[in-house]
């Protein structure tokens, strides 16, 4: 993701980007957890931007 991050920075990407991460069958209380660390990554490596009005 780091190294998508950086192209899209060189094209001056100015959108959205969806990310979806496959895992199932998986038991229900996992997709959650998964979900908040992969989130977490995306906004440590900078991918997470907050708009005008402080939403992400």
């Amino acid at each position: 993701m780091e190294e998508f991050l950086k192209v899209l920075i060189n094209v001056n990407f100015n959108g959205w980007a969806i990310v979806e991460q496959d895992m199932y069958p998986a038991p229900f209380d996992k997709p959650l957890l998964f979900s908040k660390r992969t989130y977490e990554y995306l906004e440590y490596i900078g991918m997470v931007k907050t708009d005008s009005f402080g939403i992400k």
